[in-house]
């Protein structure tokens, strides 16, 4: 059984500025560091961080195969959103506003 990281860091500004400085010399070990902090597993291997990632078997794949587009897409993505949001556990909760009548009157008014 392959263990699954947990996915609930996200990087920090100098986690994104460290991926954007190596990425062009070295975009693997850029992106095995930057998942590494996202997946929370700091000792993993390429192969153990894409197979813990929340990544589809075709994107996976493209990135095993060190294809240039996956390669940017992904970087792209740990750029724009810190992480994997379609991650359930990224997913915030819905919680219906309290002025949108989902309370009741008494619950909002002081006693």
């Amino acid at each position: 059984m392959v263990h699954r990281g947990t996915a609930i860091a996200r990087l920090k500004k100098v986690h994104v500025e460290r991926l954007l400085g190596d990425y062009d010399t070295d975009p693997i070990a850029a992106l095995t560091h930057a998942l590494r902090v996202v997946l929370e597993m700091p000792d993993a291997s390429w192969a153990m961080l894409l197979a813990a990632a929340p990544i589809d078997a075709g994107r996976r794949h493209g990135l095993l195969s060190s294809e240039e587009s996956a390669l940017d897409q992904l970087a792209a993505e740990l750029n724009e959103r810190r992480g994997f949001d379609e991650h359930p556990e990224h997913k915030p909760a819905y919680r219906p506003a309290v002025d949108s009548g989902s309370a009741r009157s008494s619950d909002t008014q002081p006693r």
